[in-house]
């Protein structure tokens, strides 16, 4: 997943994202940091500079046990009218 941030100014520069929670299925996931100048040319490539795991909560007994397919699953919430 990529995503443009504001354009930086020198200095220092504090980046944040909220993540909600449910996003991202069980697993192993990284972040890596890319530097991009005049939005083609990367100037700074970073991998894995955070990592984080995604535990899956408690099943009761008899409910699918494995991990679902893809990287997300969000939790949504439905109506019906």
């Amino acid at each position: 997943m990529t995503q443009r941030v504001a354009d930086l100014q020198s200095g220092t520069n504090r980046l944040e994202c909220m993540i909600p929670g449910h996003f991202f299925n069980t697993g192993l996931f990284y972040v890596s940091l890319l530097i991009v100048q005049d939005k083609k040319q990367v100037i700074h490539l970073e991998k894995d500079i955070l990592s984080f795991t995604v535990n899956d909560k408690a099943h009761e007994m008899g409910q699918w046990m494995g991990r679902e397919p893809g990287y997300i699953r969000p939790l949504f919430h439905w109506s019906v009218n």
